[in-house]
């Protein structure tokens, strides 16, 4: 059975064409009665957000979960949406998938890429549907926090300190915790601890921008801070010694990087509203920076990032190809997917370094002599 959500054409399309060619009935979710017993099952479910289940297709797994007819089924899961093209097994949505139906004993398979619109060939949904052997797993659902009482951690000089509840993987365990003052408590232990990487996702009903700006550390050097509604990038400067920073999903409109951590190497700042960057001091030690799905459309601050070497500004409301990069000398990476640009430069044959250029939805393909030059030097194009 194919169950599906969408009201979209194409996904419509897309599921009673996958129907037709793997012999199965679909139905949508919101008029599912009863399940069929002996069969595999098959779930094409949007993703949205900060890629989690929706509300809709929280509930009707829980309800499928809790069917004794679908006890050790296959289920195969196609997502579709807009973000990045490969579907992340430490992903929210998987995580979600995997604790909703670890009861059942089912063997979980999740199509590897996201289906987007005019970009996944109906015959590698089947060839998968067939042939596959795929299944996510989760390997980090550890021990990795424990806490001894209301005022400190039992561990806190291991290498990863994550803040993710164990139980089902994806929620943190600060939202169950029963404090009178979880800021304070935050900030205490932010401040205190002597690991190398924080991993603290997803925290709710907390001001997190408060919990950072009262917090110091010398010590972490990787820090992730994914959807948390962070709005000020200056609440992280007291993280002085940072070297990889996610902010993912978060609620920032305007960044000042000038704040942050000035031996910062990696910074993720994909799938917030950004629209302006704000950079004042050249950047030396940054090699990667992410801008995917924000709203920037001026790139001028790039300049400013001389040795950059993966850069990600996918999917923002640019139409022209920023000059700034050109000054990008060590650039390996280039992505820029679904920019509504049509000609990359020629100035573009200069970046000597360049290894992989993205153009996935794009219209550059229309006027490829540029493309054509490029894979002659040996840079790999992705469409």
């Amino acid at each position: 059975m194919v169950y599906y959500s969408s009201s979209n054409e194409y996904i419509l399309n897309l599921i009673i064409t996958f129907s037709s060619m793997t012999s199965s009935e679909n139905i949508k979710i919101s008029e599912v009665k009863s399940f069929i017993a002996n069969k595999d099952d098959i779930f094409f479910i949007p993703i949205y957000g900060e890629e989690e289940l929706s509300a809709e297709w929280e509930s009707f797994l829980k309800k499928y979960a809790k069917n004794k007819c679908n006890i050790g089924k296959k289920t195969y899961f196609y997502l579709y949406g807009i973000y990045d093209l490969e579907i992340d097994k430490d992903a929210t949505i998987v995580r979600q998938i995997n604790n909703i139906l670890k009861f059942l004993s089912v063997q979980i398979k999740i199509f590897p890429l996201k289906i987007m619109l005019g970009y996944t060939p109906i015959d590698s949904l089947i060839y998968y549907y067939n042939h596959s052997n795929y299944s996510h797993t989760d390997n980090n659902l550890v021990d990795n926090i424990i806490f001894l009482s209301k005022q400190e951690l039992m561990i806190n000089d291991l290498k990863t300190v994550d803040f993710t509840a164990k139980l089902n993987g994806y929620s943190s365990v600060i939202d169950k915790l029963k404090l009178k003052n979880k800021i304070k408590f935050l900030t205490q232990t932010l401040s205190s601890l002597k690991c190398e990487n924080i991993i603290l996702n997803r925290v709710k009903n907390i001001n997190m921008d408060k919990v950072l700006k009262k917090s110091t550390n010398k010590k972490v050097l990787k820090l992730q801070l994914k959807s948390n509604r962070l709005k000020k990038s200056k609440s992280l400067s007291g993280f002085l010694s940072l070297e990889v920073l996610n902010l993912t999903a978060n609620a920032f409109e305007m960044i000042n990087i000038d704040y942050l951590s000035t031996k910062i190497k990696s910074l993720n700042l994909s799938k917030n509203n950004i629209k302006k960057v704000k950079i004042k001091k050249i950047r030396l030690k940054m090699k990667k920076l992410i801008l995917f799905n924000n709203k920037i459309t001026n790139m001028s601050f790039l300049s400013k990032l001389t040795n950059i070497e993966y850069l990600n500004i996918g999917l923002n409301p640019i139409e022209k190809f920023p000059d700034a990069i050109f000054k990008l000398t060590k650039i390996k990476h280039l992505n820029i997917s679904f920019l509504n640009i049509n000609t990359i430069p020629i100035e573009i044959l200069n970046l000597k370094q360049l290894i992989s250029i993205d153009i996935t939805g794009s219209r550059i393909l229309n006027n490829n002599n540029i493309l054509v030059q490029l894979n002659k030097k040996g840079v790999k194009i992705i469409s």
